[in-house]
């Protein structure tokens, strides 16, 4: 779930971790509150809209933190759509994997597919893991990026793009 689905869940009403609807009495729910939550929500809209006319845009951040998904799509759409935003997932994914950032392990919740973690090295740039609830009321392990992760990456673009995978 990206910030806008996050705080669009709460603006409408439901706690964005467990999908439960908020108290008629919470403070989420005062008319101000959510005024302010939606043009939150339309700026941070506007601030991840991007023509495809320039090369070379900046790279926003998406604050305060987002999982990689969403990162690369904005880094994909800075970039002309030059890669593939599943292509520049992937570069970065491999480079912090081999630079220490980030570890794989396949044995937890004793599934098949291998799960990242981040490591002590990356938890010092910003990089944490959490556990999240999807829509379904399921628990999830996610890696998260936060402002200072998302520069870390930012200012290695070049060594990532020019990293072999």
């Amino acid at each position: 779930m990206d910030n806008i689905e996050f705080l669009t869940n709460i603006a409408n009403g439901f706690n964005p971790y467990t999908g439960e609807k908020f108290s008629d009495s919470d403070m989420l729910l005062a008319p101000k509150v959510q005024e302010r939550l939606i043009e939150l929500i339309e700026e941070l809209k506007k601030d991840c809209e991007y023509e495809k006319s320039s090369y070379g845009k900046p790279i926003p951040i998406i604050a305060p933190s987002t999982t990689i998904q969403p990162f690369a799509k904005v880094i994909s759409n800075a970039l002309y759509n030059a890669y593939t935003f599943s292509v520049i997932q992937s570069k970065i994914l491999n480079y912090l994997l081999d630079d220490g950032k980030l570890y794989f392990d396949y044995e937890y919740e004793t599934s098949d597919r291998m799960k990242k973690f981040a490591t002590e090295e990356g938890e010092k740039i910003g990089i944490t893991n959490e556990i999240t609830i999807d829509p379904y009321g399921r628990k999830k392990h996610t890696v998260v990026y936060s402002v200072e992760a998302q520069e870390y990456i930012i200012d290695n673009l070049v060594k990532i793009f020019k990293y072999d995978n």
